[in-house]
């Protein structure tokens, strides 16, 4: 009971027991080195009631998702990697069962780095039983320990299911006895500064002016959703996938590692428009729209004096989550009366090819829009193009990689799309195949796409100097680590993204970037300089925004921090080497990219202080979140079955 009433304590004050000082290095002190409490009333940046030394350990084996409050162990026994230090180290588990498993006589014994604790019963179904068990100081080593939990059901000649499946983990606590000098670097540890690229500041009394052009350039962005970057040619990628950004690259500085901070398009493209990271912005589900407070890239441009022109083809990104603020003319492709007028160009007959509207309508009114002339205003265009976005439905013009005689049950549609990245169920090799192929064709047509708007926009013979961006807002993924799609992880493929500014010249100035390390954040700086669009200075702006508005010669960013969408909740922080993910519960992990580019080898349990470090920075950058918050959104339900025929929501 002195142990129990001794954890409660440090449970409360944590940062003040860590915090000791003045005693000799012999002088011991009761410590907490780790606290898990499952609580889903308790909310945090991470949704979660993690403590900051959550970030210890590592649920790596045998558990499965939050379930109710607590955890569910999975199988013969589930194992939990705890960083440890000190003497007299003692653990704590609360835990319970179902009542069915109860009476069947369920028990759990611990055991730590391979010897049993103790054995004990859990006989009151979902009634808590806190568990408490002295680990002998020679069964402990200074770094990270294994703790394991066996779930045991009595057997019998009546009991036809004797798995020993069932204990409900409702918290985990660890504490020992440190001298100071063990404090101290517990505490270096578990205690990070955040990154101060991401801390938001004024803008400048005096901000270095970015170069000035006499006459204004017009910028063109060209966006191309989903578009992975290793699936384009300017890439490295064998499949001509992407002629038409393949002969832009040519003659442009291609900007090699630049990092999407989600892996989905409304937390992108948010962060995009207005500079910021989401966890500034707050747009990271589909209730949430950007604040009118918050400056968007599009009114900037508007008030040097810029006409905006923009058009969507991606719900997500429109009037609903206030992403069209600054736009002088803002066309959401879903919505407009051609969707009705060009059904019957729709090809029904080929073979997996039944759209829900035509891409290239996105194209039709540009080249409408284009053709219908522009005054002397210099101009800023966005043009969001769906393609190569699921579904994959290349259609016959472009479904030039698919196998002819692929007879397996993926056909890019939209229910099949969203069958494979809901579930990952289990794929051949050809099953894979078929699907990278039908995403490719899909790209080649939103290349076409591209293609057919900017030989509108040169049509026009404008007699200015031109700016063209191309990019993508995130990734896909085909398999790699067991996921399919976007939205749920942030590995490379699903985040980096492909970035293409033409011309060569123009450039010039920032092709020492070209294989920096960047975010869409970063390239929202740059094209601001480029153009001599400069910031308000009452505004508030990333650290890093406004370095590289001023200078682009500084170093390369440092580190991306990232998140998914919230119902998988995996946060991510990317430096030029390693790249650490954590959600909590299911996924830890530490990959060093220089040597393991695919993340294969997850090196958490190799170096777990490399991995604390990088997640107490991630955790203390996040923790000081601020500017503008989200506001709620105003999706109509012309948007909303948008979404659903692309396989959102």
């Amino acid at each position: 009971m002195l142990f129990h009433i001794l954890l409660r304590r440090l449970v409360v004050w944590p940062v003040l027991l860590l915090g000791l000082s003045g005693c000799g290095d012999g002088e011991l002190r009761d410590t907490l080195l780790a606290d898990f409490d499952f609580d889903p009333e308790a909310t945090s940046v991470f949704a979660r009631s993690f403590d900051p030394n959550d970030g210890v350990h590592w649920f790596g084996t045998g558990f499965t998702g939050h379930q109710g409050n607590a955890i569910w162990t999975l199988g013969d026994e589930a194992t939990v990697h705890l960083y440890s230090l000190g003497r007299n180290l003692r653990v704590e588990v609360e835990c319970a069962t179902a009542p069915e498993l109860s009476e069947r006589g369920q028990t759990v014994t611990l055991a730590w780095n391979g010897h049993e604790l103790g054995t004990w019963d859990l006989d009151r179904g979902w009634e808590n039983r806190t568990v408490f068990a002295a680990v002998p100081d020679n069964f402990v080593r200074d770094g990270l320990n294994e703790l394991t939990l066996r779930p045991a059901v009595q057997g019998g000649a009546g009991n036809k299911d004797p798995r020993p499946l069932g204990i409900f983990v409702r918290g985990l606590r660890l504490a020992a006895a440190l001298t100071a000098g063990q404090r101290e670097d517990f505490a270096a540890l578990t205690a990070a500064e955040p990154d101060p690229d991401v801390a938001l500041v004024p803008v400048p009394a005096v901000l270095a002016a970015p170069h000035e052009a006499v006459d204004r350039p017009d910028v063109l962005v060209l966006l191309l959703d989903a578009a992975r970057a290793d699936h384009l040619g300017c890439y490295g990628y064998a499949r001509e996938t992407s002629p038409r950004v393949d002969a832009i690259a040519a003659e442009s500085v291609v900007l090699r590692r630049v990092f999407a901070e989600a892996p989905f398009t409304l937390a992108s493209i948010a962060s995009f428009f207005s500079g910021r990271n989401w966890r500034d912005h707050g747009v990271i589900s589909p209730d949430r729209a950007l604040d009118p407070s918050a400056w968007t890239m599009a009114e900037l441009f508007q008030a040097a004096g810029y006409r905006t022109l923009g058009w969507s083809d991606n719900p997500y990104v429109s009037g609903g989550t206030k992403l069209d603020q600054g736009f002088d003319e803002w066309v959401e492709i879903w919505n407009h009366p051609l969707q009705d007028e060009t059904a019957h160009l729709k090809d029904t007959t080929a073979d997996r090819y039944v759209p829900h509207r035509l891409p290239e309508i996105i194209a039709m009114l540009a080249e409408e829009r284009f053709a219908a002339g522009l005054d002397e205003q210099p101009v800023f265009g966005y043009v969001h193009i769906m393609p190569p976005h699921g579904p994959y439905v290349p259609g016959p013009d472009h479904d030039l990689f698919s196998d002819p005689d692929y007879e397996g049950p993926v056909d890019g549609s939209t229910e099949d799309y969203r069958r494979i990245a809901d579930t990952n169920r289990a794929m051949s090799k050809a099953d894979r195949r078929q699907l990278a192929a039908l995403y490719d064709g899909n790209l080649h047509r939103g290349d076409a796409v591209l293609g057919r708007v900017l030989d509108a926009w040169r049509g026009l013979d404008r007699g200015r100097d031109l700016r063209i961006i191309v990019l993508s807002d995130h990734g896909e993924a085909f398999g790699e680590h067991g996921r399919f799609g976007h939205l749920t992880t942030c590995y490379d493929e699903m985040i980096h993204v492909p970035v293409v500014l033409w011309p060569r010249a123009a450039w010039s100035d920032i092709a020492h970037l070209a294989d920096a390390h960047l975010t869409l954040t970063d390239l929202t700086a740059l094209m601001l300089r480029e153009a001599g669009v400069g910031l308000p200075v009452d505004t508030i702006w990333p650290r890093r925004f406004l370095d590289l508005l001023a200078d682009p010669a500084l170093p390369g960013r440092e580190r991306v921090l990232m998140r998914t969408v919230p119902e998988h909740a995996q946060y991510g922080i990317r430096t030029a080497r390693w790249l650490a993910l954590y959600d909590g519960l299911r996924v830890q992990g530490l990959y060093d990219m220089e040597d393991d580019p695919g993340a294969e080898h997850n090196l958490r349990l190799e170096q777990p202080e490399r991995y604390m470090r990088m997640i107490g920075v991630m955790k203390a950058s996040l923790g000081e979140a601020g500017g503008a918050t989200s506001t709620e959104t105003g999706l109509s339900e012309e948007d909303i079955k948008a979404l659903k025929a692309v396989g959102y929501l």
